[in-house]
């Protein structure tokens, strides 16, 4: 087990749910001398919330609303491999405490297969095969 500071917990949240709003963010912490973030010696968040209410963006919106199922989000142009759908079914799924059960059993179909073909074709005997 380690310990994270709560406060770089915080900037990793505004970070990783970030869009494009959150680059006059960036900036403006940059400019009020943000460095080397991920050194916790380095590491201020005042000038981060400083960022913040300089640019009238408000953090909360990345860390603590719910987001919406149908929501897009910053990443959606990024192809996985995986159906978002199939995310979101996974997603519902969790939410009753049901998992499923390892896909080298039967394919749930969740688009990263064809992602793999070239690959399996290339694959030595008994190498890895996706069912």
């Amino acid at each position: 087990m380690t310990w994270n500071n709560p406060e770089a917990s915080l900037l990793e949240s505004w970070l990783s749910r970030g869009d494009r709003r959150l680059a006059d963010v960036i900036f403006h912490a940059w400019q009020n001398g943000a460095r080397f973030d991920a050194w916790t010696d380095q590491f201020n968040p005042e000038h981060w919330r400083k960022a913040f209410a300089q640019t009238g963006v408000d953090p909360d919106y990345y860390s603590y609303r719910a987001r919406g199922l149908d929501e897009v989000l910053p990443w959606d142009h990024i192809n996985a491999g995986v159906h978002k759908a199939f995310l979101q079914k996974d997603y519902e799924w969790s939410q009753t405490g049901q998992t499923r059960p390892d896909c080298r059993g039967g394919c749930y179909i969740c688009g990263i297969l064809s992602n793999f073909n070239e690959l399996r074709l290339l694959a030595p005997d008994g190498g890895w095969k996706c069912p």
